[in-house]
């Protein structure tokens, strides 16, 4: 006769196996939000390093948890569940506590390989719930399993982000506090499962995830439900990866509209498991709702990708969470099919699953590369075609009349003309070596034809270099910068702030920081302060009818600028209107460019009293200009009118 106990003792189990599942993705989630930013300081704020490190961490893990599920199966299959269960956890706990205290790099790197060991105790967590279901509660209770991956893919990157806001290791220690309390509560309560009669002697047969996969040949039904597993993994990994990209870039989201989206995600699928299982299982049968799931998962896919809006998304994410009802059906066939002593079974479902955690981000990442949507009449487009049209080469133009015209102006006229074009040079150069951060922003927003115009722009500015130091060389009668004295302009302009705007790209992926880049950069330094200064120069050559190099070439700068301009517009058009909230800063930033623009002429006319500076230049005259091209700039972003670029 079963004793009175029996009951409870299964319960406890299966509650246990409950925390195992929901303490393991509340670990995963918890470190989300910090993992990488503890990447990056390792790599010393290198974010392009850090973002390499990143994905070779995620993928020795999912390697560890593929490579280790078979064998933790096996483990158990010979020494019994609750041993490795608790063995798992414990360790885990460990694991968590030497993360969050790692010296370096390697520390951490190592530390998530033992986290994906330890995280492959959920081949054994699923072979303890078959252990312990009857047929009528299969279904149920792995619905609850999934309940536990819900609920801990909600809350953890909450509190994650939460406890990272005050240390980026205190998530590391929650979590080893979480795995320990666990394992403790685990010893005091978890009943063994599976009985000394039913247990198996270990063999690295079954322990080999090749072997694993091989040995579903005797079940034939359960090896085609582990190919379904693995391509419905494959396009789940597939999907956490190019989500935020993929949303920001069709809907405009940002990291606040991603957030609510994952959490009802992780919402919708804990009320499918928890509510819904079980009666459409009994309704359906399993063999159906496998189907039934499968297929409803197959569209919704298919309605990511066809969702014109994001209100559409959010109606595919509900609906698409009815498909849940299929894990729990194919775990129900698997543990009815299966022997108890071949848990070997469940580690090739896991090295379906765990496998396609390491291919799959790969995979998608890759496919999203070259699928990534491309306009060929959006506006960067037909700049980028412009700039190929329009391209010239400074050794194309005719350098010898610049000396002898040179030689012929005042000491007076040739220092307003150095340090106007000593300006030109410097800023050239320094656009040049800032660049790259921006096609670098564009790269990680999905937006390729950005990303296109960007390579063009960076081309021209290097044009603009060498056509600068050609003329130095062609024209001075001495080298630039030693025989003659070369001016200290722009302060800090070129020298600090652009390369900390522009690098703040690479570590800094909000709408904020790309609109202070491009307002620095493209409105005011080419709108304001190159479109200031074109005039100073027009009228030096009309006065004089010298410098035929330097007009031909200072007129195709402008025209190339022109472009660079439109651009700069374009986007900050686009930004204001995708979040509207920046609209303040747009005018904050424009009111501190106000004084630079005040003093926009200085450095031109430094040394000259008003009214003597050579060529008949009026000081008041350009500063007046400096300041209308500043508002001309900004009621063009409000007019929605983009500079005469294409």
């Amino acid at each position: 006769m079963p004793q009175p106990s029996a009951p409870p003792r299964r319960q406890a189990g299966v509650g246990f196996i409950f925390a195992v599942i929901l303490l393991d993705m509340l670990g995963v989630g918890l470190i989300i939000p910090v993992f990488p930013e503890l990447v990056e300081q390792f790599r010393g704020g290198d974010t392009s390093s850090a973002a390499v490190a990143v994905g070779a961490i995620a993928a020795c893990y999912a390697v560890a948890q593929f490579l280790c599920a078979p064998i933790l199966g096996a483990l158990s299959d010979r020494f019994g569940r609750r041993r490795i269960l608790l063995l798992s956890m414990f360790g885990l706990g460990v694991d968590y506590l030497v993360m969050g205290y790692a010296p370096s790099l390697g520390w951490l790197f190592a530390g998530r390989i033992v986290a994906g060991v330890m995280g492959a105790s959920i081949t054994t967590a699923n072979a303890y719930i078959a252990d312990t279901s009857t047929a009528e509660t299969r279904a149920r209770n792995y619905g609850l399993v999934n309940v536990a991956f819900g609920v801990g893919f909600i809350l953890g990157p909450i509190f994650g982000g939460l406890l990272g806001g005050i240390d980026l290791r205190l998530p590391f220690f929650a979590a080893a506090g979480l795995c320990l309390l666990n394992s403790l509560y685990g010893f005091l309560v978890l009943p063994e499962s599976l009985a000394p009669e039913n247990r198996s002697a270990f063999s690295l047969r079954k322990a080999n995830p090749v072997s694993s996969i091989v040995h579903l040949r005797t079940y034939p039904l359960v090896a085609s439900l582990a190919v379904a597993f693995l391509l419905l993994a494959l396009a789940q990994r597939g999907l956490e990866t190019s989500w935020v990209l993929y949303t920001g870039y069709r809907y405009g989201w940002n990291e606040f509209q991603n957030g609510l989206a994952l959490a009802a995600v992780g919402v919708a699928a804990a009320l499918v498991q928890g509510f819904l299982v079980r009666p459409a299982v009994t309704w359906l049968g399993e063999r159906r709702a496998v189907l039934v799931g499968f297929g409803i998962g197959t569209l919704a896919f298919a309605g990511y990708g066809l969702a014109p809006n994001g209100l559409v998304l959010v109606t595919v994410i509900f609906a698409g969470s009815l498909g849940g009802i299929a894990g729990p059906a194919v775990q129900a066939i698997i543990a009815g099919t299966v022997k108890p002593t071949e848990c070997c079974c469940w580690s090739a479902r896991s090295v379906a699953t765990e496998g396609s955690g390491a291919v799959g981000p790969a995979t998608i990442d890759s496919a999203r590369r070259f699928a990534m949507p491309f306009d060929s009449t959006s506006l960067p487009i037909r700049l980028f075609t412009a700039s190929h049209e329009r391209s010239w080469n400074p050794a194309d133009i005719d350098f010898s009349q610049e000396r002898s015209d040179w030689m012929s102006f005042s000491d007076d006229e040739r220092n307003l003309l150095i340090r106007l074009i000593s300006g030109f040079r410097v800023g050239e150069r320094g656009v040049t070596h800032e660049l790259a951060p921006l096609q670098f922003r564009f790269r990680q927003d999905g937006r390729l034809e950005d990303e296109m115009y960007v390579t063009a722009q960076m081309y021209e500015e290097a044009r603009h270099v060498q056509f600068f130091e050609t003329w130095l060389i062609e024209a001075l009668p001495g080298r630039f910068g030693v025989d003659i004295p070369y001016p200290n302009l722009h302060g800090d302009m070129f020298s600090t702030r652009l390369p900390a705007t522009m690098r703040a790209l690479f570590e800094d992926d909000s709408p904020e920081a790309l609109l202070n880049a491009i307002m620095l950069y493209h409105f005011y330094v080419e709108g304001v302060g190159a479109e200031a200064s074109y005039p100073i120069y027009y009228k030096i050559f009309e006065r004089t009818g010298k410098l035929p190099a330097l007009n031909r070439g200072i007129r195709l700068i402008q025209r190339d600028e022109a472009r660079h301009i439109g651009f700069g517009v374009y986007v900050l058009q686009r930004l204001l209107a995708e979040h509207p909230h920046l609209v303040d800063q747009f005018e904050a930033q424009v009111e501190a460019m106000r004084p630079f623009a005040e003093d926009g002429p200085n450095q031109t006319f430094a040394g000259f009293e008003r009214g003597q500076a050579p060529f008949d230049l009026d000081y008041d005259e350009y500063r007046q200009l400096y300041l209308d091209k500043l508002e001309e700039m900004r009621q063009s972003i409000y007019d929605g009118r983009l500079a005469a670029a294409v």
